[in-house]
């Protein structure tokens, strides 16, 4: 398995995706469920014993299959900045069907923030927007995670879309 990263082309500033270093994780097995994408983050990257707040991207193909993982997010011990426009930009370059968020909280309480609430829902919303689905959203403490799709599928439904237009 590897990690990617997102580049641009010198000339025309157009981003590319590139095999960064590879990652020691036979992934074999289709990742379609949130048991078996947190033991893969904690033993290709020790998610779980992190002092500071990760988010990491996984993209996969209509099969579950893993096709690259992104780091896209470093925070303090009690933020991560996520961009949105940054999940979206790794995933179609990615080729993705479909995405799982993955982050961890140092504190070792995988209770969601109400931060957490929101980036799922607003990364659901653009998701369905563009086609790719968001399987889930996972908080990962210690010895512990939380995922969203586990605990109530609604948490991953987009933001109802207020009218543009006035009648």
């Amino acid at each position: 398995m590897y990690e990617y990263k997102i580049r641009l082309k010198r000339n025309s500033r157009k981003p590319f995706m590139v095999q960064e270093k590879p990652v020691n994780y036979e992934a074999t097995k289709r990742m379609n469920n949130s048991h078996e994408i947190v033991r893969m983050m904690n033993d290709a990257y020790g998610l779980q014993e992190l002092a500071d707040e990760h988010t990491y991207l996984i993209t996969m193909n209509t099969k579950c299959d893993v096709n690259a993982v992104f780091l896209i997010g470093a925070g303090t011990v009690n933020l991560c900045p996520v961009s949105v426009k940054s999940v979206f930009t790794n995933a179609l370059l990615a080729g993705a069907s479909a995405i799982v968020l993955v982050h961890n909280h140092p504190s070792g309480d995988a209770t969601p923030s109400d931060e957490d609430y929101l980036l799922a829902k607003r990364i659901a919303t653009v998701g369905e927007l563009i086609g790719v689905y968001v399987t889930d959203f996972i908080i990962v403490g210690n010895g512990t995670y939380v995922s969203f799709r586990d605990v109530d599928e609604d948490l991953l439904k987009p933001l109802e879309m207020k009218k543009a237009w006035k009648n």
